[in-house]
């Protein structure tokens, strides 16, 4: 029963977990032991390595041209600043997709409203 009820967050709840240090290999080991189908899965991950690589690629992009145009004694404050942007909108985005997703589940039967 739990299974069917957790199957639709399944994937954004693989995709948020392996953002969270620590949870990357959890999540893996935990998807493998549940035997959660191959192509959710894979879905998920391909999805989060593609966000993770274009997020941390910006953000590089951005922080070699800040880099230039800024004090380097203001380093240790501008790096301070951007993590805390990045875990912000990490955790607002995270919390935007859950509540959606939740609101939202998904119908598998032709007896579902709308």
């Amino acid at each position: 029963m739990l299974k069917e009820r957790l199957s639709h967050v399944l994937v954004p709840t693989i995709f948020l977990a392996r953002f969270t240090p620590g949870l990357t290999v959890l999540t893996t080991f935990v998807c493998g032991v549940s035997h959660v189908g191959k192509r959710p899965f894979l879905r998920a991950v391909t999805g989060q390595l593609l966000v993770w690589e274009v997020v941390f690629l910006l953000a590089g992009v951005l922080g070699g041209i800040a880099s230039r145009s800024i004090d380097p004694a203001s380093y240790p404050k501008a790096l301070a600043i951007i993590v805390g942007i990045s875990l912000s909108a990490g955790a607002v985005g995270g919390y935007l997709i859950f509540h959606k997703v939740r609101r939202y589940p998904r119908c598998r039967d032709s007896a579902c409203p709308g």
